[in-house]
């Protein structure tokens, strides 16, 4: 099959049915003629089913053939939107040669096109790639892959990151910072491959005065080094990766894409080619187009639903905004919808690559022309651009390109590509600068004015000279009065001319927290923003602080952040602002499902709200979701149609709750109950110490350490946490035993019950002390650098040896409950032994004799409590945060000490247990080995041995065997996720199957080192080989029973403690007076939070 001729040929039908059928599914041909409405009739010449294609799964895609007289996509969304499949590929022709391939999705509330372009003579590599790869009968989800653009921006970015590391291998040795400049020679090169789709009249008078130096590579590399160029090799290299791909001018929207590199690539590549540790220092992740084009929509709807001052409902808006649809109503007032469309003033004040940018410009220019036939796409734009949109970024590049790919916008829609509008017109609506380092409004009203006209002057010439000298002169003035600093009501002061401020303020601002980036939040805390500082904050906070100082009254303010600000402590101020100056129109929280790949601990929420207070609901959402999300999942949760997300509308005096402001999303009859539970209690903190554990100063030597200092020690040595081997190197006697301490982690803790032997030991040196015995200081004088550099000791509060905060020691000697700083479960445990623990383990000490610790205890591990935390606490993402602030706000109910003893017996009980299932579980196969005398292979086992794997690995890790009769199977574990069938043998026995079993599948990790090491061959091969013990049947029918046996006592004790848990939940339930209903809504949050 010749895929090039279908690629670059006209329409044909016969091509067309033949490059499906190669596909390997059922194709039959079914032609049927499909209605066209009546106002649709003068634009479709022909509308008919050409086919069916089942795929593997007896999935049914229509193949429909459209013949249009002009490509118009939304006359093509609305005819498809009628039938009656999910989904369907579409061939629509319109012009004497180009024609469109599409897979149309139409699940989605607007359905989602997704289309080749064909007979336009360009490279056919991703075609053949996509389209011409799908055989053997592919499923559906694989030719919707062979569809989607993502496909193609993948790919092209692996080439590119390729590309980059042949550039800075050349560039190695004779540039600074080789990675950096390859990247930005290869994107420069990229921006090239754009303007040559312009038409060259002009070219130099409307681009020169806007790139920051040449555009071409081997100029640029010039500028830096005089003496070098690119070789022809690599020339050869660029020219033949970018000569693979298809580029146009025109915007990919999530409701319709063109399979080939638009300008957002320039962003693709900016945002993704970077370096980890860049991403993580700035705190900068880039949003999802979903999202982008959601959070442009509410926006718009929020603003035409405040503005309008006629009666023209919010669903007919809503309509409007989301399905294209224009009310009679709207029609009728088409002319003033329209004029405030054309009047709004939006702002990104991180504004990054553009992604909100370019969205709200695709959506405002789309809404407009539903309402007005009057002027054309480029006009609209044209005006969009210069009337509302603005933008700032610390990231110059970034600016820049924001830049490009909003003038590309504007390009697409000129005749054949012409230049009309320089470059130089956004200059001064996106402007490189820190948001964040804002100076006070007043300031500036002569100079104001004289900027004001200066930029007047600078738009209207268009004398190439003049306007660089006037570009110089607003440049010095800024500079001049500024500094460092920013002003938007300097830089934008026509927004704040002719309104108080911006109609919206959008975008997904950078996730930065103060603990390693005091630097940056000292510079903000010297300008205006400095009144909403607080300690331990995130950078996001001042962009709500500021969003809200910036729009006008009923303005909106809508960004995408993580969700922590709902009850962290640190954002308590944020809050107060945000129940101060706004009203809250939405909150969407996407808890664990992950819209960033990049940044897989973050736990993101859309915030819109609008400034000023009124009394109206809010809507929020809370997904219970996990994973990586994608679009089909985004599009339900947004569409407010996910069955597994819970969707709320809370009056605004609902939403704030206590003296913390916590923010609460979800209402209902649990919301109900925890408030009865708050009523009848005291906080836990009237009752009880609680105390974070100890922060040594110093816990062992990390690489920073040594990167740092000049240490003649190695990474990993203990310092005041040693190991057992460490212990032993101190001459461990009478002196030394007085210091050290079993130490143990916040894993250590189980439910009941911690661990209560640890192979670590602290040297608890507090600071009661005045010295320490010569072993201990001889031990520690190595890192004596390191500890010297601690805060308190320069400050002289306490002795180099010492650690740095041990806390009171009758915190871990006494009796206690402990709690991980974070868990998936409420987990806290009972202990009366010695039990030290570091600052993620918090402490709760009795100081009110009447309240026994056990009480506490078995209502802090109830499933009451656990919703307790889960709602009214404080969590990243779905775990629980189980430190000092979240702790003393549980409520406990007073009750008398003989009330409190079915409590303390059901906790006991639970103790005991967890100690007995400590104890079986740490009872290992290698434990109940008997003595043997000679070793055997399964190779010496079975001579029945059947290899299952062919493949290349050769390391053997985890196995697992499964068994059926006697019939042994066994598997490897992958090295990511999954397994390898590695061998399939008949045992002589049962019980020799479950020895084999159990004893391959208890290998310690050295031995698995040992395994790979010492044997030859392959997976299969050095599975043959593994060693076990030679026992008689006998030997091996006990063994086998022994541990089948502890097994099951393992698993009896299990269901003990299920059933004893239960027991403690109704005496909960029943100590707060709940009745049936109530504790089916606890089981049923409990089952649905599982």
């Amino acid at each position: 099959m010749d895929l090039e001729s279908i690629y670059n040929s006209k329409f044909n039908q016969n091509q067309l049915l033949q490059l499906i059928s190669h596909w390997g599914g059922e194709l039959k041909k079914e032609t049927e003629r499909l209605e066209i409405p009546l106002k649709y009739q003068e634009q479709v010449v022909s509308y008919q089913q050409i086919a069916i294609y089942n795929d593997l799964n007896q999935y049914k895609l229509p193949i429909i053939r459209m013949k249009l007289k002009n490509y118009d996509v939304e006359i093509m969304r609305q005819l498809l939107v009628e039938l009656e499949f999910e989904q369907v590929i579409v061939a629509s022709h319109y012009q004497q040669r180009k024609w469109q391939l599409s897979f149309v999705d139409l699940r989605f509330q607007s359905p989602r096109i997704y289309s080749w372009v064909l007979g336009a003579k360009k490279s056919s590599y991703s075609f053949k790639q996509l389209v011409g790869g799908l055989s053997n009968s592919p499923s559906l989800a694989k030719i919707r892959q062979a569809f989607n653009p993502q496909s193609i921006i993948d790919q092209f970015l692996i080439d590119c990151k390729g590309l980059i590391s042949i550039l800075e291998e050349e560039l190695d040795g004779q540039v600074d910072k080789a990675f950096k400049l390859a990247r930005k020679v290869l994107l420069q090169i990229l921006i090239f491959n754009f303007l040559q789709l312009i038409s060259q009249d002009n070219f130099a008078d409307k681009l020169s005065l806007d790139l920051k130096g040449p555009i071409i590579s081997n100029s640029l590399l010039a500028e830096i080094n005089p003496e070098f160029s690119l070789s022809n090799q690599i020339h050869q290299e660029i020219t033949t990766v970018l000569g693979k791909y298809n580029f146009i001018l025109k915007t990919n929207t999530p409701y319709q894409q063109q399979l080939s590199l638009t300008p957002q690539i320039l962003a693709d590549f900016f945002e993704r080619l970077v370096k980890s540790s860049d991403r993580k220092r700035t705190g900068v992740f880039y949003t999802p187009q979903e999202i982008v084009y959601y959070i442009c929509q509410e926006s718009i709807l929020n603003y035409l639903v405040t503005e309008l001052e006629i009666e023209i409902s919010q669903k007919e808006l809503q309509n409007l905004v989301y399905k294209n649809e224009v009310s009679p109503k709207i029609k009728e007032y088409s002319l003033q919808v329209d004029q405030l469309l054309s009047q709004i003033k939006i702002c990104d004040p991180a504004v990054g690559s553009g992604a909100f940018v370019i969205g709200m410009l695709e959506e405002l220019v789309r809404l407009r022309q539903l309402l007005t036939e009057q002027k054309t796409s480029y006009q609209l734009k044209l005006e969009t651009i210069k009337n509302s949109l603005y933008g700032v970024d610390l990231d110059g590049p970034a600016i820049e390109i924001t830049k490009l790919r909003v003038w590309f916008c504007l390009l697409a829609e000129s005749k054949d590509n012409q230049l009309v509008e320089p470059l130089s017109t956004l200059r001064y609506k996106f402007v490189e600068g820190n948001s964040l380092l804002t100076r006070e409004n007043n300031l500036f009203n002569l100079a104001g004015n004289k900027l004001k006209r200066l930029k007047k002057d600078y738009y209207q010439t268009n004398d190439r000279a003049q306007r660089r000298r006037l570009a110089q002169e607003i440049d010095s003035l800024l500079q001049e009065l500024l500094g460092e600093t920013f002003s938007f009501h300097f830089y934008f002061s026509e927004v704040f001319t002719k309104q108080a401020g911006f109609d919206l303020i959008i975008g997904n601002p950078p996730y930065v927290g103060e603990k390693g980036n005091k630097e940056l939040f000292r510079k903000i805390k010297e300008y205006a923003l400095n009144k909403y500082y607080t300690g331990k904050m995130d950078l996001f906070y001042f962009f709500f602080h500021l969003g809200l100082d910036l729009t006008k009254h009923r303005g909106h303010l809508a960004l995408i952040t993580t969700n922590y600000y709902l009850r962290a402590t640190s954002a308590d101020k944020l809050r107060a602002d945000l129940k101060e100056r706004s009203t809250i129109k939405q909150l969407i929280n996407f808890n664990e499902l992950k819209l960033f790949p990049t940044a897989m601990g973050q736990h993101n929420l859309i915030t819109i709200l609008m400034k000023g207070s009124e009394d109206i609901p809010a809507q929020t959402t809370v997904t219970y979701r996990q994973g990586i999300a994608d679009i089909k999942t985004i599009s339900k949760i947004l569409s407010g149609v996910d069955n597994k997300t819970n969707y709320y509308s809370v009056l605004q005096r609902l939403l704030y709750e206590g003296e913390n402001n916590y923010l609460r999303l979800e209402i209902g009859d649990l919301e109900t109950i925890l408030t009865k539970v708050k009523e009848q209690g005291v906080r836990l903190d009237q009752v009880c110490n609680i105390n974070q554990g100890i922060v040594t100063g110093c816990d062992r030597i990390s690489n920073r350490h040594l990167k740092r200092y000049d240490l003649d020690l190695p990474a990993g040595r203990g310092v005041f946490v040693l190991a057992k081997q460490e212990v032993e190197s101190l001459d461990y006697n009478q002196e030394t035993n007085f210091f050290l301490k079993s130490w143990f982690k916040n894993s250590d803790i189980n439910k009941w019950l911690p661990e209560l032997e640890s192979d670590d030991y602290l040297l608890y040196l507090n600071h009661n002390l005045d010295d320490i015995p010569k072993k201990i200081k001889s031990y520690l004088t190595p890192a004596q650098i390191v500890l010297q550099e601690r805060r308190e000791v320069k400050r002289g509060l306490i002795n180099w040896w010492q650690l740095q905060w041990p806390r009171e020691e009758r915190i871990f000697v006494g009796p206690k409950i402990v709690a991980p700083q974070r868990s998936k479960r409420n987990v806290f445990a009972y202990t009366e032994e010695a039990w030290y623990a570091s600052a993620d383990v918090y402490f709760i000490t009795q100081f009110k004799n009447k309240i026994n610790l056990k009480y506490i205890l078995a209502l802090l591990n109830s499933d009451l409590y656990y919703l307790w935390l889960y709602r009214k606490g404080k969590k990243k993402g779905n775990l629980l945060e189980l430190y000092q602030g979240p702790l003393a706000e549980v409520p406990i109910k007073l009750i008398s000490p003989t009330k409190q003893q079915p409590f303390i017996k059901a906790a006991e009980l639970m103790i005991e247990k967890q100690k007995e299932l400590t104890h079986l579980k740490a009872i290992t196969w290698q434990d109940l080995l008997p003595p043997f005398i000679k070793q055997t292979s399964l190779a010496q086992l079975s001579s029945q041995l059947k290899p299952l794997y062919q493949g290349q690995a050769h390391k053997v890790r985890q196995i697992k065997i499964e068994i059926n009769n006697k019939k042994v199977t066994i598997f490897s574990a992958k090295a990511k996720k999954g397994w390898y069938q590695v061998l399939e043998f008949e045992a002589k026995t049962i019980y020799l199957a479950n020895y084999i079993k159990y004893h391959l599948e208890n290998l310690l990790i050295a031995d698995l080192e040992k395994i790979n090491t010492t044997l030859e061959g392959g997976l299969v091969d050095k599975v043959k080989q593994i060693k076990l013990p030679q026992y008689t049947r006998e030997q091996i029918e006990r063994l086998v029973k022994e541990w089948i046996t502890l097994e099951q006592k393992i698993e009896e004790l299990k269901n003990d403690l299920q059933s004893g848990q239960e027991k403690i939940n109704r005496l909960v339930y029943n100590l707060y007076g709940l009745n049936e209903e109530e504790i089916k809504v606890i089981n049923k949050k409990r089952e649905e939070l599982k």
